[in-house]
């Protein structure tokens, strides 16, 4: 099966910053791998466009 081409536009810089701030703040909370997931996951659908 030929790999499909993900079409997404790159991300500004300070929305980049944004999120490893934020992912940083999430793994120094200690939470549980599950629920850091899914807040990391909840992160980015928050600052994707056409989310």
């Amino acid at each position: 099966m030929a790999k499909e081409k993900r079409s997404f536009k790159r991300l500004s810089k300070g929305i980049r910053k944004h999120i490893r701030q934020e992912k940083a703040r999430l793994r120094r909370e200690g939470l549980d791998p599950v629920e850091e997931k899914r807040l990391i996951a909840e992160l980015y659908r928050k600052v994707t466009p056409n989310n």
